[in-house]
């Protein structure tokens, strides 16, 4: 049975906050793909984060992060599955990334203590798991820890794609606000199917020329990310002796 995967395109983000010193930043996102056990609602999938310390080399590890002056906030911390190149000096950041995921963390919570557990172990991602995309964005610093920028978690559901502009939120859960005073936002698209991605895209090109009596055309074709190609054509040049022309293409 051909296994079902989560495919992502990260475009890039908008309005991110200056977290440099000379008022810019190095930013980059962090990926991972959630699979929430029963019971485990958006309250505990914002207890989790993505470890991006360049010193610690722990898989996961529960913490406990100061979240007002006068309490505490569980939180796990594990190594992203994925994340994008670092684009210097700048809070519009271009990625145009694809990553591609067969393997999910599960996210567990235990009925009787009600204690949120994250496992180490990735599971196959399959059509009956109830998934999140959990983003997070980070500034590169070289000398200290990278700092945090902001994070979103997104619904996804099988053979349903979403695609747009999502809204960027702190750690505390509130909206994230970018340089302008406007929200931050990360531009992707991501797709939950059984539709099988390459590791790298295959971009030799095939091509195709030809000449009737009343037209020429040209055909050029790449698989690109895609296992198999999945697009064909049709050229007549001449539909039933009428000298008519008929071009099709298929996807």
């Amino acid at each position: 049975m051909e296994p079902w995967n989560v495919g992502i395109l990260v475009l890039g983000a908008k309005n991110l906050p200056k977290l440099d010193v000379f008022g810019l930043s190095d930013p980059y996102a962090c990926l991972s793909v959630l699979s929430l056990g029963k019971n485990v609602e958006q309250d505990h999938v914002a207890q989790v984060e993505h470890n991006v310390s360049k010193i610690s080399t722990s898989e996961h590890a529960a913490v406990q992060r100061s979240k007002t002056d006068k309490s505490l906030k569980t939180t796990f911390k594990i190594l992203p599955q994925n994340r994008t190149r670092v684009v210097r000096k700048t809070l519009t950041p271009r990625w145009s990334q694809i990553f591609q995921f067969r393997e999910a963390r599960s996210v567990k919570l235990d009925a009787t203590s009600g204690a949120l557990t994250v496992v180490e172990q990735k599971v196959p991602i399959s059509s009956d798991q109830r998934l999140k995309l959990l983003i997070t964005l980070h500034d590169r610093d070289v000398a200290m820890k990278d700092d945090f920028s902001g994070r979103v978690t997104i619904d996804l559901r099988p053979n349903e794609p979403v695609e747009g502009e999502f809204a960027l939120s702190t750690e505390d859960g509130q909206p994230l606000l970018g340089h302008s005073g406007e929200p931050s936002t990360i531009l992707l698209k991501a797709v939950y199917s059984m539709c099988e991605y390459l590791d790298e895209p295959i971009t030799e090109k095939e091509t195709e020329e030809g000449e009737g009596d009343t037209c020429k055309y040209a055909v050029a074709s790449m698989q690109g990310w895609r296992a198999t190609m999945e697009d064909a054509h049709f050229v007549s040049l001449d539909l039933d002796g009428s000298k008519s022309c008929f071009f099709a293409v298929y996807d």
